[in-house]
């Protein structure tokens, strides 16, 4: 039997936003900041507050423009496992 967890971020990145949808053991929590250097630390600190497991999370984001690196960048420095996919791959994976 499988006990880990794979808890997931999804994080919807634009230039004055990120939209987050958080799955934890199949519970959906969702959540904005601004995708300001404040930002990125409240979503951090938010991360560290919340339930997930934060060993296994895994975070997810298209790469949007240049809007993208900032949280990318800051989310692996603490330590978080973080894909940036290419968007084409998202919309193909939406359609099926």
């Amino acid at each position: 039997m499988n006990t880990t967890r794979n808890d997931v971020l999804g994080i919807d990145v634009s230039k004055k936003k990120l939209d987050l949808a958080l799955l934890i053991n199949g519970k959906l929590k969702a959540k904005v900041f601004d995708n300001t250097s404040a930002g990125h630390r409240a979503l951090v600190t938010w991360l560290r507050d919340s339930k997930a497991s934060l060993s296994t999370l895994h975070i997810c984001m298209e790469a949007t423009g240049v809007y993208y690196e900032a949280i990318a960048t800051t989310l692996h420095a603490e330590g978080f496992n973080v894909s940036v996919v290419n968007p084409a791959c998202i919309k193909g994976f939406g359609l099926g």
